[in-house]
Formats: C-alpha cells, sequence, structure tokens
C-alpha cells in the first residue's frame, strides 16, 4: 500500500509524522506495516507557512489618542500586537509611538500708552496678560502666553508764580512754544520760566516713551 498526504503548519509549529516532530517542509516518507501485515508507504508534503514580523511608526500630539489593536494609546512608547495573518498564522506587528508635547511659550512685551499691540489677530491697548492657542511648528497646539505692560508718561504739569514745572522724574523733557508748536531752544530741564507770556507744554520721554502735557498759559 503507497499513500500520500499533505499537511500544513505555522513556522514556530511541529507536526508528528512517524514518531517525529517536524518543523520544516518538505517531503517526508514513513514506511509503515498495514493491516494486512504487508509493507505501506505514506509520503507527506509538509509546508510551513511563515510568520510575519512588521513595525510602524506614528506620531500624535498631546492629548489626542492612537488606536492600536483595539486599544487607545496616550502616551510615547513601543507597543507589540499578536494578530493573524492572511495565511491563518501570526503577525507580530510593533508600534513606536511618539506623543509630542504641546509648545508652552511666554512673552512679555510693552507699549507706549496710546500704542497698540498685535497679537493673535487681536489688537490690544490695555495692561493684562493673554492667551491664545496657536499652531506649533510641530504640528500641535502652541500655548503662547503674553504679558502685556502699557507705560504711562507722567505729563502732569504745575504752576507757581511765573515757572512751570513737570512732575515726571528720571526723565527727559523739551518744552514747546503751544502757539507756534515749536520747541523752545535750551528748555529741557523739569521747569521753565518763560521770558514771555503764552501757552507751553512739555514733552516728557519717559522709560522710553515720549507724550505731551496739555498746553498751560
Amino acid at each position: 500500500f503507497a499513500g500520500t498526504e499533505e499537511a500544513t503548519i505555522c513556522a514556530g509549529e511541529t507536526y508528528a509524522f512517524n514518531g517525529d516532530d517536524l518543523t520544516d517542509s518538505g517531503t517526508y516518507t514513513a514506511e509503515l506495516v498495514a493491516e494486512n501485515g504487508c509493507d505501506s508507504t505514506v509520503t507527506l508534503t509538509l509546508t510551513v507557512l511563515p510568520t510575519f514580523a512588521s513595525a510602524e511608526e506614528a506620531t500624535i500630539c498631546a492629548g489626542e489618542t492612537y488606536v492600536f489593536n483595539g486599544d487607545d494609546l496616550t502616551d510615547s512608547g513601543t507597543y507589540t500586537a499578536e494578530l493573524i495573518a492572511e495565511n491563518g498564522c501570526d503577525s507580530t506587528v510593533t508600534l513606536i509611538l511618539t506623543v509630542l508635547p504641546d509648545v508652552l511659550t511666554t512673552v512679555s512685551a510693552q507699549i507706549c500708552s496710546g500704542e497698540t499691540y498685535a497679537f493673535a489677530g487681536q489688537t490690544l491697548a490695555q495692561p493684562g496678560v493673554y492667551s491664545a492657542i496657536l499652531s506649533g511648528q510641530n504640528g500641535c497646539d502652541s500655548t503662547v502666553t503674553l504679558t502685556l505692560a502699557v507705560i504711562t508718561v507722567d505729563v502732569a504739569v504745575t504752576l507757581q508764580t511765573n515757572t512751570l514745572t513737570a512732575a515726571a522724574t528720571n526723565a527727559a523733557y523739551q518744552w514747546i512754544d503751544c502757539d507756534t508748536n515749536l520747541p523752545i531752544a535750551g528748555a529741557v530741564d523739569a521747569s521753565f520760566t518763560p521770558a514771555v507770556t503764552g501757552n507751553y507744554a512739555v514733552q516728557v520721554t519717559q522709560n522710553g516713551c515720549t507724550d505731551q502735557s496739555v498746553c498751560t498759559e
């Protein structure tokens, strides 16, 4: 009697044939004793199907999730899953997941009173702390916090007898003839005593900003 058989296993499995555990593809022959007492030759064609291993990389932003093998992943790391390939054997998939951080940026700025500051599509004129969510260079959200200072120049002026005195300290001064709107040569001190009756103001430069007082007669 002579017979043939075919079998298929996955890599890593074994197939028992004639007392042996086979692990490799090939053709195997065994001489057996049939029920009638005569020799029987059995030929086995064994096919070992390969298993598959693959790797993939993915990137998400902080706060997002990545679905892998039914799990919602939120942390950077290496993850492995055992799946069934099309040939029916195990397939090992390795995922390298990178979670990009949100970018937090702090910005300080100052403007002079009366000026404006452009920030994230807004035109700001008041001091305060402002935040905006922008798109960062890594493609994820970037939170920018702005601390805006508005510098106000002290332009108060007092008149005592015939002398005008600017209230500002640690500043630069330039007295102006309001009737001509021209600076008065040499009048660069905090106090100014006009030689003639008229209307006068002072331009004060303080902390990098310049402003002018009202005219005083």
